[in-house]
C-alpha cells in the first residue's frame, strides 16, 4: 500500500484532475480519495495527526469490518463502563 498526500487546487469548473505518478505499471489498484478543504490551523479542522487517525482507522475497518461497532453498542459501552 501506498499512501500519497498531495496539495491540489480545484478549478471553478468543480473537476479534480489528478496525475499520480506510482512504481506500479500495467496493475488494477484500489483508489481511494479523501477530498477535504485546506486549512490553516487544527482549530479550523482536523491535524495532521488527526487525519492520519481517521485513515488508519478506516483502513482496519476496510479489513475488518465484522469487528465495527453501532453507535448503540458504544454508547451502552461507555454507559456501563463509567456506571452512568
Amino acid at each position: 500500500m501506498q499512501v500519497i498526500n498531495q496539495k491540489v487546487h480545484i478549478n471553478k469548473d468543480g473537476i479534480l484532475k489528478l496525475e499520480i505518478p506510482t512504481q506500479l505499471s500495467e496493475a488494477d489498484v484500489d483508489l481511494v480519495v479523501v477530498i477535504s478543504p485546506s486549512v490553516n490551523s487544527p482549530k479550523d479542522g482536523l491535524s495532521e495527526s488527526e487525519i492520519l487517525l481517521v485513515e488508519e482507522r478506516w483502513e482496519e475497518y476496510q479489513k475488518n469490518p465484522e469487528n465495527a461497532k453501532t453507535w448503540k453498542e458504544v454508547k451502552a459501552s461507555l454507559l456501563k463502563k463509567y456506571d452512568i
